[in-house]
């Protein structure tokens, strides 16, 4: 039986779970932002504090989509092998993202217009 998981191997599962669908969504946003002039109008704060609470947010909000769920929590075929594999689609990863991402990015949109 194994024991518990240390730290810094949870680290390194939860960044190739959650890397692939946090790139394309950042990616998204700042291509969004730049759509919306957003970045014209010296709003690189409110950016910047989007594009991390992305980054942040996106594990905690993916724990209730996990649950609903379970199959998708640890497939067998997430684990690298030893080799240099592409990561997997993590369903709940993807989901989160989405969620996360365009409230983010409309609330960032949207705030900027009400400044004038």
């Amino acid at each position: 039986m194994y024991g518990p998981i240390p730290p810094q191997a949870l680290a390194i599962l939860m960044i190739w779970l959650y890397a692939p669908a946090l790139i394309i969504t950042v990616l998204v946003q700042l291509w969004w932002f730049k759509r919306m002039n957003v970045l014209r109008r010296s709003q690189f704060g409110r950016v910047a504090l989007a594009l991390a609470w992305t980054v942040v947010l996106t594990p905690i909000v993916s724990i209730p989509v996990c649950a609903v769920t379970p199959d998708a929590l640890l497939p067998k075929s997430v684990m690298p092998q030893g080799r240099l594999t592409m990561p997997p689609v993590f369903l709940p990863a993807i989901v989160s993202c989405f969620v996360v991402g365009s409230l983010l990015v409309w609330l960032v949109v949207r705030g900027g217009r009400d400044d004038g």
